[in-house]
């Protein structure tokens, strides 16, 4: 009798200090179609919180090995909400959600008043998607501009970040004073690299059938209290396409943010859980700025809209030259 009382001792002690040794390790995995909706969570729907964005996994090891009944809400700017709840389950648990994209309501003539200016009071702004947004490459540029069009975003009307018409000193933001053209700190649009000097060698982005990238010892690295780590040039086809900004830590990223406000207006941000911010409203280039608050590290981008479009277009060809004869 003693030796069966220190067998079943034997296997039960392991239990009660090492739960993991006698219990299964489960799963939740949650995913979004398209993928980076932000989920809330809880016992129940009068009872959710943040919980991340898609996609999303966690573990649990018990002897139970089960998930107790939950909800699930996820939202995503552009698309219809969806809940799903579930019951107790045993094992891993899949929660995916198949979101539904809002139609897109263009606004009416009735947006303007009688003198033919634009009604602030009326809904004209359209808001790209975050995914949409933030899933393509560097230089996306929209095909149609902010501001001409209105969409509904869960049952009310989203409005425009910015005011209309734009004002002189606004089309200016982009513009480079002393040769009267868009584009960066004495450069514009569409130089050719050829003609150009004082640049060095980095390295060579494969978009759009490749994009090199250069950057510039005489750059200064400041903006207003933002101290940069390096300002990176690039050529697409020999020609500028656009330029980065690198930075480190929160305090650089404010700073970078606060003199971007101040010189080209209000932005646009996709989640306002993620700090990446956007401005459409300028005329010629598409600028954005992103921060990692984990990795410490972010970018400001700043791209011509024109190349961008005509990137775009060869990429296109030649996936249609592919798809005909490489095949």
């Amino acid at each position: 009798m003693s030796h069966k009382i220190m067998w079943l001792l034997a296997l039960i002690i392991p239990c009660i200090f090492f739960t993991q040794g006698c219990g299964k390790t489960i799963t939740t995995t949650i995913t979004s179609e398209p993928t980076g909706a932000t989920v809330h969570s809880g016992p129940n729907l009068s009872s959710l919180h943040f919980t991340g964005a898609t996609p999303i996994y966690s573990k649990h090891t018990a002897i139970g090995a089960y998930w107790k009944p939950w909800c699930y809400e996820a939202t995503m700017s552009g698309y219809k909400k969806q809940t799903i709840c579930t019951g107790e389950d045993y094992g891993d648990r899949l929660v995916n959600f198949s979101l539904e994209k809002i139609p897109l309501q263009k606004a009416s003539d009735s947006s303007k008043n009688n003198t033919g200016v634009t009604d602030l009071n009326k809904p004209l702004g359209f808001i790209p998607d975050s995914q949409q947004v933030a899933n393509q490459p560097v230089g996306f540029v929209p095909d149609e501009s902010p501001l001409k069009k209105g969409i509904l975003e869960n049952g009310r009307v989203v409005y425009a970040n910015t005011k209309l018409p734009l004002t002189a000193q606004e089309i200016k933001a982009t513009t480079n004073t002393t040769r009267n053209c868009p584009g960066f700190r004495g450069l514009c649009w569409g130089d050719n690299f050829k003609k150009l000097s004082g640049f060095t060698y980095v390295k060579t982005d494969p978009s759009y059938g490749g994009v090199k990238i250069y950057k510039r010892a005489t750059d200064i690295l400041e903006i207003g209290a933002a101290k940069l780590d390096m300002i990176v040039y690039g050529f697409w086809q020999d020609k500028l396409y656009s330029v980065k900004l690198f930075f480190s830590g929160y305090v650089n990223f404010n700073g970078l943010k606060n003199a971007a406000e101040k010189k080209f207006g209000s932005n646009y941000q996709p989640n306002r859980y993620i700090e990446r911010y956007f401005w459409f409203n300028i005329p010629h280039t598409i600028i954005s700025l992103e921060y990692n608050e984990i990795r410490k590290k972010g970018v400001m981008w700043l791209t011509s809209k024109e190349l961008s479009k005509e990137a775009k277009e060869y990429s296109e060809r030649k996936a249609r030259e592919g798809a005909k004869t490489g095949f």
